[in-house]
């Protein structure tokens, strides 16, 4: 109730106990308009409490505020723009039966390395001249912290891609994996 006790708690003295108030508003010269509003003094609650009365677990508010931790499992798959429901891990208030939904957004870190492409992972590799003459061998560190040794020995032209093939991000819900796509610079 936000009251030590209900005795404390008496109707809204400027709405009536109504939660509503109107307002009158001058437009122009001549020209007024009536509407009404939330009360000021309740916030619509329809009633107050007492000065000094208030529960000191909800200072007045009928809210007790809490923090919650919560364990959220990310899914292998998951992307920029996907989101996970929390249910009834949002805000709560006395008038409603139950608390809102939290929802978590899925954000990506860019990385100056590797780009996303759907479930396929793009790398740039910048040779030298005699690289792309001979071929080349180097050992590239994936994101997921596994070393690839990556072997290409024919003449390398401008722009030319080697694909290694489930070696990308996994799609959601199944088994299969993207690209890896290392394009020659």
């Amino acid at each position: 109730s936000g009251a030590k006790d209900p005795k404390f708690i008496q109707k809204c003295s400027k709405c009536g106990g109504k939660g509503m108030v109107m307002q009158v508003r001058q437009l122009g010269p001549g020209m007024i308009q009536q509407q009404s509003a939330v009360c000021p003094q309740c916030s619509g609650k329809c009633k107050n409490v007492t000065r000094g009365k208030e529960c000191h677990h909800c200072r007045g508010d009928g809210i007790k505020r809490e923090k919650k931790k919560a364990n959220i499992h990310i899914t292998k798959g998951t992307k920029r723009g996907d989101h996970i429901k929390l249910e009834e891990m949002s805000d709560y208030t006395p008038n409603t039966n139950k608390p809102g939904d939290l929802y978590i957004i899925i954000n990506e870190e860019e990385n100056n390395d590797f780009k996303r492409q759907g479930n396929n992972l793009l790398y740039t590799k910048s040779i030298l001249l005699s690289e792309a003459l001979t071929g080349l061998e180097f050992i590239l560190l994936h994101p997921s912290g596994e070393s690839i040794v990556v072997r290409y020995h024919n003449i390398i032209k401008p722009n030319d891609i080697k694909v290694l093939s489930g070696q990308g991000y996994p799609s959601k819900n199944s088994i299969i994996k993207g690209d890896l796509i290392i394009k020659f610079d």
